[in-house]
């Protein structure tokens, strides 16, 4: 693995480093797989991250969305809508009117 792949400064001087003590290649490349390892777990754990938080921003906007229906199905209901009415052009359950 190329050191200019890796963001981290110190990393690469690291890498220059042992390159200049002639380091046993298996041990580097060792230490090469072992960072690599490590980079790509923060790289997942990033995407994790981002994937639950787009989840999470789904189900808050369908959550608001619900609760606006049944917002509207309840001043419905006080205008004396009946509940047919009321269910089918809001999408609300009879139940949740109650």
């Amino acid at each position: 693995m190329e050191e200019s792949v890796y963001p981290d400064k110190s990393f690469r001087r690291i890498l220059g480093d042992i390159y200049t003590e002639n380091l046993d290649p298996g041990l580097l490349a060792q230490l090469k797989d072992e960072a690599a390892w490590v980079k790509a777990v923060q790289r997942y754990q990033e995407e994790g991250l981002e994937e639950g938080m787009a989840i999470g921003m789904k189900k808050g906007r369908e959550e608001g969305r619900k609760e606006e229906r049944l917002e509207t199905a309840r001043k419905m209901r006080d205008k004396v809508y009946s509940v047919e009415e009321i269910c089918e052009l809001t999408g609300v359950s009879p139940t949740e009117l109650l």
